[in-house]
């Protein structure tokens, strides 16, 4: 059986494989790198921004770790789950669950990448257990934005809790010396107040729904983040968020000191763990 859990993101303003890994709308390029890693193989975001042409030279000056993270950079993995050894940014990924041996940890390796239509489908599986992620980018050609969403699916011999199940969990492969995020908020006779505010090294802020059933009360389940600084109307580089999810929901951002962000959002677990039964 399985879970599904979707947003949609948009954007304003090692060695390699040969053939690039790429989502695309008409100006934006979501750009993936496929590396062989300890137990098989991964997926790691490069380049999410406008389109380029270059994308060898893209991948060749894409952050990535050096063989000692001491500055808390690392591969900033397509979907980072909680207890893959290694990781740096975004320790504790956008998926947690307790497999029916009691087990806590994921190591997700890559089984496949396909393409249905235009959308990517990469489809994960854990290096030890019998539980598999496929997750899904797609553009849509209505409109800039890239469609994300997650499946999980459940082959072990019994249920698995799910404590956390992000529809995405991206650290977005950019620097920035000023990261600044929009939102909404407000109750009854004054929703949609615009809340913004810098993001500091090494600090976290989280959004949530609050009532924890309606999900758009007290705050909104979208955002905006500047990128570099302030954004106005009519200017400024921007990445927007929308979580496609009628009920509790969170979403947090973490900053790291060497200024890469990373971004989590889907359902919040409010009333207790999900179980999905074999």
């Amino acid at each position: 059986k399985f879970a599904a859990f979707a947003a949609a993101l948009f954007l304003a303003g090692g060695a390699f494989a040969a053939e690039p890994v790429k989502v695309e709308t008409e100006n934006t390029m979501m750009l993936f790198e496929r590396e062989q890693s300890g137990s098989g193989e991964r997926l790691y975001l490069r380049h999410f921004g406008p389109k380029i042409a270059d994308e060898a030279g893209a991948l060749a000056l894409a952050v990535k770790s050096g063989p000692i993270s001491s500055l808390g950079t690392d591969n900033p993995l397509a979907y980072p789950v909680f207890g893959e050894s290694g990781r740096w940014i975004n320790r504790f990924g956008g998926l947690k669950v307790t497999h029916d041996n009691g087990t806590v940890t994921l190591d997700l390796i890559v089984e496949k990448i396909e393409r249905d239509g235009e959308a990517l489908k990469v489809r994960w599986r854990d290096a030890v257990h019998d539980f598999r992620v496929i997750q899904t980018f797609r553009p849509r050609a209505d409109a800039d934005v890239v469609e994300t969403w997650v499946e999980l699916v459940n082959g072990e011999k019994g249920a698995v809790r799910i404590s956390r199940m992000s529809s995405f969990a991206l650290v977005f492969p950019m620097l920035a010396n000023d990261w600044r995020l929009m939102s909404l908020t407000g109750e009854w006779g004054s929703e949609g107040e615009v809340v913004d505010k810098p993001i500091e090294r090494g600090r976290r802020i989280v959004l949530d729904s609050r009532s924890g059933i309606r999900d758009a009360w007290h705050n909104n389940p979208a955002f905006m983040l500047s990128i570099g600084g302030p954004s106005t109307e009519t200017d400024g580089r921007v990445i927007g968020c929308a979580l496609c999810w009628s009920g509790a929901w969170e979403m947090s951002f973490r900053r790291s000191e060497v200024d890469l962000l990373e971004v989590v959002g889907g359902p919040a677990n409010v009333a207790g763990d999900y179980v999905l039964d074999s």
